[in-house]
């Protein structure tokens, strides 16, 4: 299940990221990051044991299976995948061309 869900979520980030095939190395470490955050987060969850109680040791305040979830599965990507995202920016958005054929398009379609 958790293999699954990581790779279906990376699918979808590589069908959505990169144009025309092209993809640089900060698409592919988002990429990477979040089957790693994801495999991560749960399969930490689902290995460690369910003895929360009482007296079990808290992470930041969380039970431990509760933690890995919400910090590595969350916050990890949260810090991460908008960085990659700045330093892919510039290359992999549409270029000048492509927005004045956009331009063109809608010139096009309002007359």
């Amino acid at each position: 299940m958790v293999g699954g869900i990581a790779t279906l979520s990376a699918g979808c980030q590589s069908l959505g990221a990169g144009r025309s095939g092209r993809r640089g190395w900060p698409l592919l470490l988002a990429m990477a990051v979040t089957v790693a955050s994801i495999l991560g987060g749960f399969g930490l969850a689902l290995l460690l044991p369910a003895t929360e109680g009482t007296g079990s040791r808290l992470v930041l305040g969380l039970p431990a299976r509760a933690a890995a979830v919400l910090y590595v599965t969350g916050v990890l990507p949260l810090v991460v995948l908008p960085l990659l995202y700045a330093l892919a920016f510039d290359r992999h958005t549409l270029t000048d061309e492509d927005l004045s054929r956009v331009r063109a398009a809608r010139r096009d379609t309002t007359r």
